[in-house]
């Protein structure tokens, strides 16, 4: 689908009269992106989903880039890891917000989202962590070994923002004390939940893929 026909959609929707995504909130973008990416070949959606979480204003643009991904999810739930790692690279600060709306649909591979979340957007690897621990803080010291690994320059404010969980979390504290984030078993040994609902999609381990010339190349290979 070019991007007059998205452009069409969306004006029709009512976003053309105050510029893209100008007052929308994450549902809306969410329909709005479903009615984009209707007819968008499989091998396409990540760079459509890309494209449309770039557009607006930055106050909205969180909120279109999850929209993008709640509606990539629906159409084609396989394609979540390619399609994760497209908009993160494409929008950054959305990277936090985005990681969580995966998880929302599959919580079993949580810390693969959270790693192609970490690998594609590495500045945002603290907010990433902190949303997603906040949410989960039995998986906290995993989290923060992955986290630290694939983005290497954020791991001293990843540790810090970790010590601080664990001072109002005894469950973190426990994790901490036994060095459970110094095993290499944490970084290294993550691996995708098997019997997941997109088995029949490239494994996200290996998955690769690339957009347009508009995206950056996701990366979803740890």
């Amino acid at each position: 689908m070019k991007i007059n026909a998205k452009v069409m959609v969306l004006a029709a929707a009512g976003f053309f009269a105050t510029g893209f995504h100008a007052h929308a909130d994450i549902k809306t973008e969410t329909q709005a992106a479903k009615k984009a990416f209707a007819g968008v070949a499989d091998a396409e959606l990540p760079a459509e989903a890309a494209i449309f979480a770039k557009h607006g204003d930055l106050k909205s643009r969180k909120d279109a880039a999850v929209g993008a991904m709640k509606a990539a999810i629906v159409i084609n739930p396989g394609a979540t890891p390619l399609v994760l790692a497209a908009i993160v690279a494409a929008v950054p600060e959305s990277a936090g917000e985005v990681t969580m709306a995966a998880i929302e649909s599959f919580p079993k591979d949580l810390v693969s989202w959270v790693k192609i979340a970490a690998k594609n957007a590495p500045d945002q690897a603290l907010e990433i962590f902190s949303l997603v621990a906040a949410k989960y803080p039995q998986m906290a010291t995993m989290l923060a070994s992955a986290v630290s690994k694939l983005a290497p320059d954020s791991q001293s404010k990843v540790l810090l923002a970790l010590n601080k969980l664990a001072a109002s979390d005894s469950r973190i504290q426990a994790q901490v004390l036994d060095g459970s984030f110094n095993s290499p078993n944490v970084v290294v040994g993550v691996t995708v939940a098997t019997g997941n609902p997109f088995s029949a999609s490239p494994n996200i381990q290996n998955a690769t893929g690339s957009a347009t010339t508009t995206v950056t190349t996701p990366r979803t290979s740890f």
